[in-house]
């Protein structure tokens, strides 16, 4: 078979992770939407869309500094909340928002990425993120650089320890001078 990749990047928010839905489908649940985790997760590309509709709009070359409060109104709104419901809720998940909510594993892609491993492809991770995202991975046992519990990839970084965020092309620097190296 033809190799088709030299090697593979992955972001991790919503690939890996995802904000922990049972923390926020509670907060959900409380104000009459569907908090299930399967409505959670459905809930977070929703809200990822509303970010992406924003972030299209604002002619930045970067996502620092954008209000996550769009993401937040989307998501909830996905998940069944309307009128005062979805405004209470609001205010609650964005007290409970922050970027150690980033914690729920996504088992399906972590059974790829080892899949994707054994194929002897190499794998780094590179997310907008708060400096934490190594650390998560690994805990979650996911991923981290070398050998652990997880699947052994090349680089984990993120826009943090890199100083720039997606889309600028900078936050892939150390990634690809790695992967080309």
């Amino acid at each position: 078979m033809t190799k088709r990749f030299d090697a593979l990047l992955f972001d991790a928010g919503g690939i890996f992770l995802l904000p922990d839905p049972i923390s926020l489908g509670a907060i959900v649940h409380e104000h009459g939407g569907n908090g299930s985790i399967a409505a959670m997760t459905r809930a977070h590309y929703a809200g990822m869309a509303a970010l992406d509709n924003v972030a299209r709009s604002s002619n930045k070359d970067t996502i620092d500094g954008f209000s996550w409060d769009p993401y937040r109104s989307a998501q909830l709104a996905s998940a069944g909340l309307t009128g005062t419901n979805l405004a209470e809720a609001e205010a609650k998940a964005k007290n409970l928002f922050s970027p150690f909510l980033w914690r729920y594993p996504i088992l399906e892609s972590a059974a790829a990425l080892w899949r994707m491993h054994l194929q002897g492809l190499p794998i780094g991770i590179v997310s907008n993120a708060s400096g934490q995202v190594e650390a998560t991975l690994a805990n979650q046992c996911i991923c981290q650089v070398g050998i652990g519990a997880g699947v052994p990839v090349l680089i984990v970084t993120d826009s943090h320890v890199i100083g720039t965020a997606k889309p600028h092309a900078g936050v892939f620097r150390d990634a690809l001078a790695l992967m080309n190296g």
